[in-house]
């Protein structure tokens, strides 16, 4: 399975590579080890990652030139074989609703943790998201999504940690996001709601670090 992945450009780490997290807490990466897993004349026989469990892959940066993107509806169903996988990256040229839906499709990544899809997501790809119900971080840095597709967002229980980019996202939409149930960390990126009113409704659950921010392309709305 990780050959599967090596092939269609993407990078696979192991349980034994030491995590660490750059940027912000919604983006873990992995440092490479130097621990050999299992003996070395078996390491020989078979194949040296037969005795590594794949907790996260990444596949690379696909808005650069060059760079080959997955087909992910072959892709899917071998990587539900890998059962530890715990984070997925994926960084997109276009539309990510497919990628979504052909992951949810053949999914059987019960550990999966952690999901950042760098791409443009929409109300038809987060209504996939409930094939990934075990999710506790949540990273979007590019979508459409509106109010009715936060409503998908009601369907991962252990949900905690969330980063959201839409300037489609209204008041309504940022007071659902607010109010996930278990949510604890969210950063929200050119939502159509002012500060002072995002601030008031964060105000209401005390319980969640909710931070907004809005870049130079787009107006604090008043």
């Amino acid at each position: 399975m990780v050959s599967h992945v090596h092939e269609a450009g993407g990078s696979v780490w192991f349980e034994t590579d030491q995590p660490r997290f750059v940027e912000h807490w919604l983006n873990p990466d992995r440092i490479p080890s130097t621990i050999a897993a299992g003996p070395d004349w078996l390491r020989t026989a078979l194949d040296v990652d037969y005795f590594r469990n794949a907790v996260q892959i990444d596949f690379g940066d696909a808005t650069k030139k060059g760079v080959k993107q997955p087909n992910f509806k072959e892709l899917g169903p071998r990587l539900s074989k890998l059962r530890q996988l715990q984070t997925i990256r994926i960084k997109w040229r276009d539309s990510s609703d497919q990628i979504l839906a052909a992951l949810s499709k053949h999914s059987n990544l019960t550990r999966l943790q952690n999901l950042f899809v760098d791409g443009l997501v929409t109300d038809d790809g987060i209504k996939h998201i409930d094939g990934f119900n075990g999710l506790q971080t949540l990273n979007l840095p590019y979508t459409k999504i509106t109010d009715d597709g936060i409503s998908y967002l009601t369907r991962l229980p252990y949900l905690h940690s969330l980063f959201l980019y839409s300037s489609a996202l209204t008041e309504q939409g940022v007071a659902a996001v607010l109010a996930l149930p278990n949510l604890k960390n969210v950063i929200l990126y050119d939502c159509n709601i002012s500060e002072v009113r995002f601030k008031s409704l964060a105000d209401r659950h005390p319980g969640i670090k909710a931070k907004i921010n809005f870049t130079s392309r787009h107006r604090d709305p008043k």
